[in-house]
């Protein structure tokens, strides 16, 4: 992403400098890039399906 949208931050980058993240500075609203295929293996991209569960839940 060369520009980002109003009121959205830059959450997570790679080492080569590329947006892998952005989220909203104050509603829930998050966008990704991640591999999916990865869910198994590492539990860090795990964290993005229970980070909406308590979203959708309101907590």
């Amino acid at each position: 992403m060369k520009r980002i949208g109003k009121d959205m931050l830059v959450s997570a980058g790679d080492a080569d400098g590329f947006v892998q993240a952005i989220e909203h500075k104050e509603k829930f609203i998050v966008g990704v890039q991640w591999h999916p295929e990865y869910l198994p293996y590492l539990s860090a991209h795990r964290a993005i399906f229970r980070c909406f569960a308590r979203a959708v839940r309101g907590q």
